[in-house]
């Protein structure tokens, strides 16, 4: 996972710019991140908990927060699931 590159490459004005004392580059995330973020969406919303749980556990290893927010609404949903399997991951990505 994090030898995916997530992040556009800054320009070498930007660079420059950064090493002479301005502003920070800001990271900008990949547009096939969003795709990515999409299928850990599908998998968190999927029926079977099995699939549920083992993204949840997948996702207790991410510490990206721009690729965890949008999925955080799906992930306190998981706490409320009928399956002890997907409420026990969902309380380890909440607080890992």
């Amino acid at each position: 996972w994090e030898v995916v590159p997530k992040y556009q490459e800054p320009t070498s004005d930007e660079v420059l710019r950064a090493a002479s004392g301005g502003q920070p580059v800001p990271r900008k995330l990949l547009p096939e991140m969003i795709l990515v973020c999409n299928a850990l969406m599908n998998d968190l919303n999927h029926p079977n908990e099995f699939v549920r749980g083992s993204m949840l556990r997948f996702l207790c290893k991410v510490k990206d927060e721009e690729i965890l927010g949008p999925l955080i609404p799906s992930i306190k949903a998981c706490l409320q699931h009928r399956h002890q399997y997907v409420r026990k991951n969902a309380v380890l990505a909440v607080f890992h």
